[in-house]
Order: structure tokens, then C-alpha cells, then sequence
């Protein structure tokens, strides 16, 4: 199985994996699946994935900081307090549980990011976002599948997400990977006293 911390994603697959020093489990013979029975990911380092070369891997703050901040202003454009980007990173980086990714076009250039969280149930999927320039070249599926072999690694039985108001247009993209629309009424509580005020 490709290792957690760094998924690479070409059009040949096997020669960017050998070249990398990452275990390419298509393999001679494979079939780009990875795992068995219901835990069966799909492999998106299997050549069946026409995508240009990226890597996603794990967050680093002093590397990717000031990149994720300014995609996520531009996606998704934050008006409450405890949406902000700065506090979100803090928040995250806090519980140090390994599940923030971004996604590089590049050594050093930064096109997308995703986190996700668990509780020893049930995973989330937050923050997806890609970059406006960089979108429809398979950087989403990409960090969503990698967040989703983490979730998976950990033990995770269901991973849940949710689509703000308005953008119900990107459902369409997660049915293609296999989410579907559950009957579930949102519901949330901010908790003011943890919530640094600009």
C-alpha cells in the first residue's frame, strides 16, 4: 500500500514510484486496489489514472502556512471568526493527529489542501479546497482518496463531509468517488471562549 505520508500521482505510475522509492501496489499484475473486502481503496498511483504528476503530503507550517491561508481565502472566502484560516491551522496543528494534507504542483508550490479528523468511529473530511488555476487535473481526488487511506488506517467504519449552502454543484463531484446525500439535519454550537477575536 502507498505510504501515508507521501502519495505521488503520474500518468505511468510504476517508473515515478521506483524512481521516488515508494511501493507501487499495482505491481506487476495489479490492479491498482489496494486492501480487501469493504476497506478496498482504489490505488491513485495505478496507471488507469491519467493525471499530471503531484504530490500530496502531510502539512508543514513553515512550508505551507502562508499557501494554505491564501487558498482558502480565495475558495472560500471566511466571514465568521472561528472560520479563520490562522485559527483553524492552530486548532488543527494542536491535536497533532497527522491528518492534514496539501497537495504540490511542484517542489515548493502548494494547489490544494484537505483535513480530516476522527473520533474512533466515524471520520470527516474538511477544508477541501483546490486552487482556481489548478482545478479539474485530478488534485481533489487525489487528496481526498489520500485523506481517505488515512481514515481507513486508523480504523475508520464511515467518512462523513458536508456542502455549504450554495455549493451544492460539488456533489456530484463526491458521489463520483462514492459519497451519497444522507437524510441528516445540521446542526452546530460555536464555542465563543475558544475563539481568538480579530
Amino acid at each position: 500500500m502507498t505510504d501515508l505520508t507521501t502519495t505521488l500521482i503520474d500518468a505511468p505510475g510504476a517508473a515515478a514510484l521506483r524512481s521516488q522509492g515508494l511501493p507501487n501496489s499495482a505491481g506487476p499484475g495489479g490492479n491498482g486496489v489496494t486492501g480487501a473486502g469493504p476497506c478496498r481503496i482504489v490505488d491513485p498511483t495505478f496507471p488507469d489514472h491519467r493525471i499530471p504528476m503531484h504530490l500530496v503530503v502531510a502539512y508543514q507550517d513553515a512550508a505551507h502556512r502562508l499557501a494554505v491561508v491564501q487558498i482558502w481565502e480565495s475558495v472560500f472566502g471566511y466571514k465568521t471568526a472561528h472560520t479563520s484560516p490562522s485559527l483553524s491551522i492552530d486548532k488543527k496543528l494542536e491535536v497533532q493527529d497527522g491528518l492534514f494534507f496539501v497537495a504540490l504542483a511542484g517542489p515548493d508550490t502548494v494547489v490544494g489542501t484537505v483535513m480530516a479528523g476522527y473520533d474512533g468511529h466515524r471520520g470527516w473530511l474538511y477544508s477541501l479546497a483546490v486552487h482556481p488555476l489548478h482545478r479539474h487535473r485530478g488534485y481533489g481526488t487525489a487528496l481526498v482518496e489520500h485523506a481517505e487511506r488515512a481514515l481507513v488506517r486508523q480504523g475508520c467504519v464511515k467518512i462523513n463531509l458536508q456542502i455549504m449552502d450554495g455549493n451544492e454543484r460539488v456533489a456530484a463531484f463526491y458521489e463520483s468517488l462514492g459519497y451519497a446525500v444522507e437524510p441528516r439535519l445540521s446542526m452546530a454550537k460555536s464555542i465563543a471562549c475558544n475563539i481568538e477575536m480579530a
